[in-house]
């Protein structure tokens, strides 16, 4: 993961890319979610949210909320991640060629666990 570590600085400093920093730290995050380090996925989440909104990409921040759902539902929390892909499902059918994302995220609701009423 050295990498994002040592792209983010590039894309901030040198190129002023903000969309650029905003993708690395999607995927670094995207990277930590999948080694469970939860608090520093959630970490690089919201500095990507930062950039994200910044630049008003909304593929960007359709991922994001996507990521914001798979940390929420390895912590358990299946209301927040629930919301969460919701929001990315939402936000995605406004782009289009997303429909293969669309997909893929929606496969990743339907396995949350029903809530109990």
């Amino acid at each position: 993961m050295n990498g994002y570590a040592e792209a983010l600085p590039i894309y901030l400093d040198d190129v002023g890319d903000r969309q650029g920093a905003a993708e690395c730290l999607l995927a670094w995050g995207e990277a930590l979610a999948l080694t469970g380090d939860l608090d520093a996925a959630a970490a690089h989440h919201a500095a990507a949210v930062d950039h994200a909104e910044a630049t008003g990409d909304r593929w960007t921040r359709t991922q994001l909320w996507r990521l914001q759902g798979d940390i929420a539902r390895q912590r358990g929390d299946v209301a927040a991640a629930r919301a969460a892909y919701q929001e990315a499902l939402t936000l995605a059918a406004t782009i289009a060629g997303t429909d293969w994302w669309i997909v893929t995220v929606h496969e990743r609701l339907l396995a949350l666990p029903s809530e109990s009423v």
